[in-house]
C-alpha cells in the first residue's frame, strides 16, 4: 500500500514565503537643491547668492563621479556663477583642442591646477587679488580633478599636458567635513596619508630616510 504525502509536504516552500506580508521601504526625502538627503541637506552652507568670479573652474571629472549621488560638483554650481564652471568628462585630454575652454586654461600662465603634489603651494598665497582680476590675467583657470583619490591621481599620470601647470592646495572644506561629521560620518586617513601605511612600511621608508640623511652628512664632510 503506497502512502500518499500530505499536502503540506508537497507545498512549494518557496510560494509560501512569497505569501508572507512584507513592508514597503520608505524613499528618504531629498534635498532637490544640494541633491543630499534632507536629514543631512547642506543648503545652509551655500552663499545667499552665487559668489561673481573672474577664473574659470575646469573640471576634469572621471566618468565614474558622474553618477555618484554625493558628487561635489553641483555643490560648485551652487556656489559661484555657473557660466564660469566648465566640466569635461573623460579619462584621457591629449588633445585639448577638442575642449577649446580646456586649451586656453593650459595655454594660459596664469593657470593653476588643484593637485597635492609635492610642488603644491597655498593658493591663497599667491595673489591678494582674485586671479584675473586684470586684462593681464586673461584665460586665467583653475582646473580640478573629480573623482576618488585613485581616480584623480590617474587622470593627473595620464595627461602629461597636466604637468606644466602650477599645482595648488585649497584650505580643507571645514563647513562641509563639520557638517558631514555631526551628522555620523567617522574620520579617517586618506591613502596619501604616511599613517595609513603598515607598520613594516612605515619603518622600511624610515630606515632609508636615515640612510638618505646619513649619506648626506658624509657627503658634505667630504667636500669640506
Amino acid at each position: 500500500m503506497m502512502a500518499t504525502a500530505s499536502s503540506s509536504e508537497t507545498a512549494d516552500p518557496f510560494l509560501e514565503l512569497c505569501a508572507l506580508p512584507y513592508e514597503q521601504s520608505e524613499k528618504r526625502d531629498t534635498c532637490q537643491r544640494c541633491r543630499r538627503p534632507s536629514v543631512v541637506c547642506v543648503c545652509s552652507c551655500f552663499p545667499e547668492s552665487p559668489v561673481s568670479i573672474e577664473t574659470r573652474v575646469v573640471i576634469l571629472q572621471h566618468p565614474n563621479e558622474e553618477g555618484r549621488c554625493l558628487a561635489t560638483v553641483p555643490l560648485l554650481v551652487e556656489c559661484v556663477s555657473r557660466d564660469k564652471v566648465h566640466v569635461i568628462r573623460g579619462k584621457r585630454f591629449g588633445d585639448s583642442r577638442r575642449h577649446p575652454v580646456l586649451h586656453k586654461a593650459l595655454t594660459s600662465p596664469n593657470s593653476y591646477i588643484l593637485y597635492p603634489g609635492r610642488n603644491a603651494i597655498d593658493l591663497h598665497s599667491l595673489h591678494r587679488d582674485p586671479i584675473g582680476c586684470n586684462s593681464s590675467n586673461d584665460g586665467a583657470a583653475l582646473i580640478v580633478l573629480d573623482g576618488t583619490w585613485a581616480q584623480a591621481k590617474a587622470l593627473y599620470t595620464q595627461n602629461p599636458t597636466l604637468h606644466n601647470i602650477q599645482q595648488v592646495l585649497l584650505r580643507p572644506l571645514r563647513c562641509l567635513c563639520r557638517h558631514q561629521l555631526d551628522h555620523g560620518a567617522v574620520t579617517h586617513h586618506s591613502k596619501e596619508d604616511p599613517d595609513y601605511l603598515p607598520r613594516e612600511v612605515r619603518a622600511r621608508i624610515k630606515k632609508e630616510q636615515k640612510l638618505q640623511a646619513l649619506t648626506g652628512t658624509q657627503d658634505k664632510r667630504g667636500l669640506t
